[in-house]
């Protein structure tokens, strides 16, 4: 009977390795599909609050950021500005940004990372500087969770501003009431 269990449990292991294999080989295939057929797309869902600052927001990616996630890093690489292919939310209420074709700014063979990059300007009347939550962000329906973004907040901004994970999910930047400029960014890996 062990020998019997052993044998079941043995091929039970391969069968279970093999689903894993062909789900991973699968997923792939359907990434490179996408990339080669020119259907990759991006959506995700925002919110702000607060401030008076315009454009504090801005959505970009990079196919040749290098994986330093400090400032200087991240100043090093090029990243380009995607913002208007989206609808950004102008009120507490989230908002669907709309999927965005960005089949175009991929570069076979290079990686593909998109960045939240927030800017908040200083003032001199006041904390004006808004509030964003950004969620529900999809690759190609392929959702990318904010546990796998990397938060870089400059060392310069004012105490307690910054982006941060939520306990309800996704990524909120608030200024804290800074008076002084910020700068956050939330960055993931896509390809």
């Amino acid at each position: 009977m062990n020998k019997s269990f052993n044998q079941i449990k043995s091929c039970f292991a391969a069968a279970l390795q093999a689903l894993v294999v062909i789900s991973l080989m699968t997923f792939a295939a359907s990434a490179q599909n996408a990339i080669k057929t020119g259907k990759n797309s991006l959506s995700f869902s925002t919110q702000v609050m607060f401030g008076a600052q315009k454009n504090n927001l801005s959505i970009v990616v990079s196919t040749d950021f290098n994986g330093d996630y400090s400032m200087e890093g991240i100043n090093k690489a090029t990243w380009t500005d995607i913002t208007k292919m989206f609808e950004l939310a102008d009120s507490k209420e989230w908002k669907k940004s709309g999927e965005a074709d960005i089949s175009a700014l991929i570069a076979s063979g290079k990686p593909f990372y998109v960045g939240l990059k927030y800017i908040g300007n200083k003032s001199s009347v006041g904390p004006t500087q808004k509030m964003w939550g950004i969620n529900e962000m999809y690759f190609n329906g392929k959702e990318l969770p904010s546990a796998d973004w990397k938060i870089v907040n400059d060392p310069n901004n004012f105490e307690g501003s910054g982006y941060f994970r939520p306990k309800a999910g996704g990524i909120v930047f608030k200024s804290n009431l800074s008076i002084i400029r910020s700068e956050s960014w939330g960055i993931v890996k896509v390809i």
